[in-house]
């Protein structure tokens, strides 16, 4: 638990020195969209804001697949007997 404390400190004393120190204004464009002119700092942020959702999304989602995976293993080889023991008995009724 410290580690990740200690992490985040340093993580966000580096995020502050580059806010501090990119305060030039920039205009962003895409496609035909163009933007107010803005902090650097601020677009630099958002976009690793983005990224961190983007990538805490894909991760999460993959995190739900092989939960997924791990409970039909689980119980797939637990409840197959009764299974089969359940139609064969509605089977020969």
């Amino acid at each position: 638990m410290q580690f990740y404390l200690i992490g985040a400190l340093i993580f966000l004393t580096t995020m502050l020195i580059f806010v501090f120190q990119n305060q030039q204004l920039v205009r962003i464009r895409f496609v035909t969209w163009v933007s107010p002119e803005v902090s650097l700092a601020l677009v630099v942020l958002l976009a690793a804001c983005f990224g961190a959702l983007i990538t805490f999304l894909v991760e999460r989602f993959r995190n739900i697949k092989k939960m997924q995976l791990f409970r039909q293993k689980n119980t797939g080889g637990k409840n197959q007997p009764q299974e089969s023991a359940r139609t064969g008995g509605s089977a020969g009724a």
